[in-house]
């Protein structure tokens, strides 16, 4: 039976297990469970993946990107597989094997930085939002995109609801949050909703930005940005830095049972 999350169920929560397995001080772009909730799939900016067992407790394995460069690593519903988008050379989604590191699929139509990726739970499917104004609707079997929306903005972040019919896009220069179905993603959104949350203020100082914004050497650039500018200084043998502060690591919680 599901325990229901209250406040005080997360006020009990206290860090199991320390992992540190990225490079020291680097940043940790993003971090994902598979359906069952066993394993956690981490991708940083010192292009590494990391795999790890939650129910042991352990990390199970390192995947080195050095090439493509890796962000935004997904776990599939298929076992040992996980799909990310590439940061240097091209921007295709890889298909990768985690039990030998090999690619099984490759992914190609986005034209600029891939914004966020979203992975079914009950089939093969998974969206893709990118920079060039597209969302992209896959299926990990066939390496043809299935359909592609046009947006007016940047799509920003996309979800999948649990049934996996209705896909959630939303705009960050618009504030606006759209709902499409699955079935007809390349028609208009059947609901959208004008988000009324503040967008965050200009800083004037490296400190008043929140921690996990300090990326790079531009003060408060958001990850996706960030790792277009780092792609840029790259290809103008330029050096990049990143934010010392930052620490590349993650923990593990249970729950306090005194």
């Amino acid at each position: 039976m599901a325990t229901p999350i209250s406040a005080n169920l997360l006020l009990s929560l206290k860090p199991a297990k320390l992992f540190s397995n990225h490079v020291p001080n680097t940043p940790i772009t993003s971090i994902d469970f598979d359906h069952t909730g066993q394993f956690l799939l981490t991708a940083g900016v010192d292009e590494s993946i990391h795999l790890y067992d939650v129910a042991k407790g352990r990390h199970v394995k390192p995947i080195y990107s050095k090439k493509y460069g890796c962000h935004l690593a997904k776990l599939t519903s298929k076992e040992n597989t996980c799909v990310f988008a590439s940061t240097k050379e091209n921007d295709t989604i890889r298909y990768l094997s985690l039990h030998d590191n090999s690619f099984i699929r490759y992914f190609k139509g986005h034209t600029a930085l891939v914004t966020d990726l979203a992975m079914a739970d009950l089939n093969h499917m998974f969206v893709s939002a990118a920079y060039d104004y597209s969302v992209r609707l896959w299926d990990t079997r066939s390496a043809n995109c299935q359909a592609t929306l046009v947006t007016d903005d940047i799509p920003f972040s996309i979800a999948l609801d649990p049934s996996n019919t209705v896909v959630a896009i939303y705009n960050s220069s618009s504030n606006v949050l759209s709902l499409h179905a699955v079935a007809h993603i390349t028609e208009r959104p059947f609901a959208t909703v004008v988000c009324d949350f503040a967008k965050p203020p200009i800083a004037s100082h490296r400190e008043r930005i929140p921690r996990h914004r300090q990326l790079g050497g531009l003060s408060g650039l958001p990850v996706h940005l960030w790792w277009q500018w780092r792609r840029f200084c790259t290809g103008m043998g330029l050096e990049t830095f990143v934010d010392s502060r930052t620490a590349g690591s993650i923990a593990s919680s249970q729950k306090d049972r005194k």
